[in-house]
């Protein structure tokens, strides 16, 4: 029986994850399935551990990260579902820590991560985006900070998830070549019920120059982050945790375009807001009315 599946799409970065597979144990109940999202000739992972499945995209059918997370969750045989990009690692003996929940019935258990870490200088970002797992713990617990531990961040590694779960709510990643796992993050917080969230740091985020979130800052990439923005907002108004609603992600879009694209695009995205957005009627009646949630 296996226990776990570790699902990591690939491009161009074989050193990288050799070191990621070293991290996770080599297990009788552990999968590894690595999809290779059409990566040069030299840098194709054809020899790799012998416990890790890999499945090959070419360039014709490339989508990005997002269709090789759904190549993997159609092949993932695992109970439990973890998501790992290939230039991160986890933490010694975070396998034993999670040994003792994989006999509950959970839909997702969430953990700590270390982020952001430096490759050269080996310190990581201290930032307050993730905080809430601590303040969740740490606190009275609240409908506030439930809706903020659930929608603080858009990270799907640093979350284990049931198969049966993901099943269940047929949650599939948006095969866009950025931004594809916004949506399947909140989405999956949203309809889970039964969670158990862990103040371990089990996983490490490396700030890796060469990533999709730094390397490909195009006009297209530009949209294709504000319209997920547009879809996130609008599931999370429509869940009412929109006390938790990321507001300033469009303001991120509208300082990208205004400092890479110049004024004239960064009045297309205002005017793109305005019409695809949640009205920000509604974002500040929802806003009012999570206001009177307790502390």
């Amino acid at each position: 029986m296996l226990n776990y599946s570790f699902i990591i799409p690939h491009k161009n970065n074989l050193k990288l994850l050799n070191r990621c597979i070293a991290s996770i144990p080599k297990r009788k109940d552990i999968e590894i399935i690595v999809v290779d999202d059409a990566s040069d000739e030299h840098e194709k992972p054809y020899d790799l551990r012998d416990d890790v499945r890999v499945f090959y995209i070419d360039a014709k059918n490339s989508k990005g990260a997002g269709k090789a997370r759904n190549m993997g969750l159609r092949e993932a045989k695992g109970t439990w579902i973890l998501f790992a990009d290939c230039d991160d690692y986890y933490e010694n003996d975070f396998i034993n820590k999670l040994d003792k929940l994989i006999e509950f019935d959970y839909d997702v258990v969430f953990f700590d991560s270390h982020f952001k870490i430096d490759p050269q200088k080996g310190v990581e970002c201290n930032s307050p985006r993730y905080k809430y797992i601590q303040d969740y713990l740490s606190k009275p617990q609240s409908k506030k900070r439930l809706a903020f531990l659930k929608h603080c961040d858009n990270c799907i590694w640093s979350r284990m998830y049931s198969k049966n779960f993901l099943d269940r709510i047929g949650a599939v990643f948006e095969e866009i070549y950025v931004a594809n796992d916004i949506y399947f993050a909140h989405y999956t917080s949203v309809k889970s019920k039964k969670i158990f969230v862990m103040p371990d740091k089990l996983y490490c985020y490396v700030k890796n120059e060469g990533s999709l979130t730094f390397s490909r800052n195009t006009k297209v990439n530009n949209e294709i982050r504000l319209y997920a923005g547009f879809r996130l907002n609008k599931l999370v108004v429509q869940s009412e945790n929109v006390i938790a609603l990321p507001i300033i992600f469009p303001l991120n879009r509208y300082k990208s375009s205004l400092r890479n694209f110049g004024l004239i695009y960064f009045i297309e995205v205002l005017w793109l807001h305005f019409k695809y957005d949640v009205s920000i009627f509604t974002v500040l009646y929802w806003k009012f009315r999570a206001s009177l949630f307790e502390n």
